[in-house]
């Protein structure tokens, strides 16, 4: 209830202030999980709370089109999403499990993964509009890490085992349980997944770093986001899972700039931060260990490389069923057979791709690749946002990565893209008079 009454207070304020209450729901939205829902009823498809806030607030922007200028320039990710948009109504169209089955997972995917993309795009534009969202992400970031330590300190999450209340229909609830043998206890905060809250954390502390080096903006809150950014750094190992520890390592290395001085003393409090918190490091090095050595590896227990050989090859075999449009997101509810027991979950982007929407999907999903980590970075002189976008795509490659807020991702592309000085000139050009 109290998350509901929440968010209706949010909707009702964009009545008053649209663009501030777009705002508040984009903070709001690090706390809505799957299991928050409005409408979950057997026979009825799912409507969570977070699918219901998105829904409106695209619906408001539309009514409200003319108060909504156009930017400077447009949607550089268009194309992309564009040709995923097509990929996934044909494939629910042509779903094995057929298009009733396919409405709710195709609506919640096209507002949280194109049409949300594209209203922050069209919406947050100014200085004003970031330092907003900067203050609030930085509070609710500091929260959850500190939520993180108590929850490893008391190894439960009542949290989580509170929304789980939530969901009526409980065939429908989801449990991410992991057995606590090989690696002990796995933090999560209030995310929705260890490995999703290991994502966020490092994408919150990379963007802070990056920040923080190049010194483009004198942000709000300052002390208390570098504080967090460091705060995140245990609580991404405290995860015990390798997939955050993969994203976290390609990303720092968007840092890196031998031409500052203050990436070197970036460097020194790194240093001491882990002498500090060794204790926390040293207890999980096999888990750091497990991504380049084979016994350690064994010893943590997890995927393998002869297992993801496995689910490629069923997967493929899969494809063969329907190459072009694949199978749809929701095949394996009424088709199962060797090979759907062998994608164990599809812990990879591409497994998803290959069986959900065949080569459609694989054609517009590896534009997306070639727009995100090469020609966007490029075209607005961005290492961050290459490295943050190699590091997302590596991940989702060689492991799933529930929980992780993929608006989070997209609205620091769009910082980096707004804050350029590509996007600077353009602004310049435009607001000064043309000659006659």
């Amino acid at each position: 209830m109290i998350f509901t009454l929440a968010g209706a207070s949010i909707i009702l304020y964009s009545f008053i202030n649209y663009k501030k209450s777009f705002i508040f729901y984009l903070a709001f939205k690090l706390l809505l999980v799957t299991n928050i829902t409005l409408i979950s009823i057997p026979g009825i498809p799912l409507l969570t709370l977070d699918m219901f806030m998105s829904l409106t607030y695209t619906v408001l922007f539309f009514i409200g089109k003319k108060q909504n200028n156009s930017d400077i320039m447009p949607f550089p990710y268009k194309n992309p999403l564009i040709l995923i948009t097509v990929t996934m109504v044909v494939s629910s169209v042509f779903s094995m499990a057929g298009f009733m089955s396919e409405l709710s997972s195709l609506i919640g995917g096209l507002l949280q993964n194109v049409f949300l993309f594209w209203l922050m795009w069209r919406i947050l534009k100014k200085k004003e509009d970031f330092f907003l969202l900067f203050k609030l992400f930085t509070v609710l970031f500091f929260c959850s890490c500190l939520y993180g330590f108590w929850e490893y300190l008391i190894q439960s999450n009542p949290i989580v085992q509170y929304e789980a209340t939530l969901n009526k229909d409980a065939s429908k609830v989801i449990h991410w349980t992991y057995s606590t043998t090989f690696r002990g206890y796995r933090v999560q905060s209030f995310f929705e997944h260890t490995i999703g809250a290991g994502i966020n954390w490092s994408m919150y502390c990379i963007f802070i770093l990056v920040i923080y080096v190049n010194n483009k903006m004198n942000v709000p809150y300052k002390k208390l986001a570098q504080l967090t950014a460091l705060l995140c750094v245990p609580c991404i190992i405290l995860t015990k899972m390798r997939g955050p520890i993969v994203f976290f390592l390609i990303a720092l290395l968007s840092i890196a700039n031998f031409k500052k001085k203050k990436f070197y003393y970036l460097i020194l409090i790194m240093a001491v931060t882990i002498a500090v918190l060794w204790p926390v490091f040293s207890e999980n090095a096999n888990i750091i260990l497990s991504l380049v050595d084979s016994s350690a590896q064994k010893e943590i227990s997890g995927s393998t490389l002869s297992q993801r050989t496995n689910q490629f090859t069923a997967a493929f075999e899969l494809l063969k069923m329907s190459p072009v449009w694949g199978l749809g997101s929701k095949f394996a509810n009424v088709y199962y057979d060797k090979n759907v027991h062998n994608l164990l979950g599809g812990e990879s982007i591409w497994l998803t791709i290959i069986t959900n929407y065949g080569i459609m999907g694989l054609i517009s999903y590896i534009l997306m690749a070639y727009y995100s980590i090469i020609k966007i970075p490029k075209k607005f002189d961005s290492k961050a946002m290459a490295f943050i976008a190699l590091a997302y795509w590596v991940t989702n490659s060689v492991t799933s990565v529930p929980g992780m807020h993929m608006y989070m991702y997209y609205l620091i592309m769009i910082y980096f893209m707004k804050t350029s000085q590509y996007y600077s000139s353009l602004s310049k050009r435009l607001q000064t008079p043309q000659k006659a």
